[in-house]
């Protein structure tokens, strides 16, 4: 009879539970379902509330921007230009959608969002990913003889198919041949009319100048033979005068000291 009497306040506690479960389960009126149909971008803003008016029509990689429309939760899949962007449902309403730009730069750029619903259908919204501008922070050898070859380090060195990277010298003078490009480096030929100034860079982001000036004659205490308004010889600082070279093919610029 215990026996029996144990069984049956068992089930009676297994089928509570299980009611309990049951309840728990169908109980998630608040529970992330995407929603069918497609979605509709009004307008892009900044998530910070006291910016909420500032409108955008683009942001740079790994900013967070939030989109307000309708039918949001239709969003299956997200991308900025051809980088796929991380969905949290956390963030997502039928009327905003929180994401952060990706961090990667495009490769293809078309200046627009892709909305993917679960049922493959795309929309568009227009929007940039703003890139850095190049930056041309220094020089493999600032004073390299035209005709050869040389490399800047910088960032953003972006050569886009369709827009591919220039480099200008001072004057407006071309470079011609550019032999390597990476992200942070950009090597080519320094051309025979290069003349002393600052270069610039130029990609699809916008145009960077050098923090330098190739062949820089500014500013210049000691040249050993005053063509730059430096001090020559015999000034009472190591003048020289039993070292000094005239202009070789070892020479940088002018006279020089070894």
């Amino acid at each position: 009879m215990k026996s029996n009497k144990y069984m049956n306040w068992f089930f009676a506690a297994a089928m509570t539970v299980a009611g309990f479960s049951m309840v728990a389960c169908e109980d998630e009126p608040d529970k992330y379902e995407v929603s069918g149909g497609v979605p509709t971008v009004k307008y892009v803003r900044l998530t910070d509330p006291a910016a909420a008016d500032s409108l955008l029509v683009g942001q740079y990689m790994s900013n967070t921007v939030c989109l307000v429309g309708d039918n949001l939760r239709s969003i299956y899949e997200l991308y900025f230009n051809d980088q796929k962007a991380i969905l949290n449902s956390s963030y997502i309403t039928d009327h905003t959608l929180i994401v952060d730009v990706p961090k990667n730069i495009p490769a293809v750029v078309t200046d627009k969002i892709y909305m993917v619903t679960q049922a493959k259908d795309t929309v568009t919204y227009d929007f940039k990913v703003l890139v850095p501008s190049p930056e041309v922070n220094s020089m493999s050898c600032e004073f390299s003889k035209p005709g050869s070859e040389v490399t800047l380090y910088g960032d953003y060195f972006i050569d886009d198919p369709n827009v591919p990277l220039t480099i200008t010298m001072a004057g407006n003078v071309p470079v011609t041949n550019i032999t390597k490009i990476s992200k942070t480096a950009v090597s080519f030929i320094l051309p025979a009319n290069a003349a002393q100034g600052y270069l610039t860079v130029k990609s699809i982001y916008g145009t960077g100048r050098s923090k330098f000036q190739y062949y820089d004659t500014r500013n210049i205490l000691f040249d050993w033979d005053g063509s730059h308004g430096g001090l020559a010889l015999a000034h009472g600082w190591r003048d020289g005068s039993k070292v000094w070279k005239a202009e070789d093919e070892n020479s940088i610029d002018g006279a020089y000291i070894i």
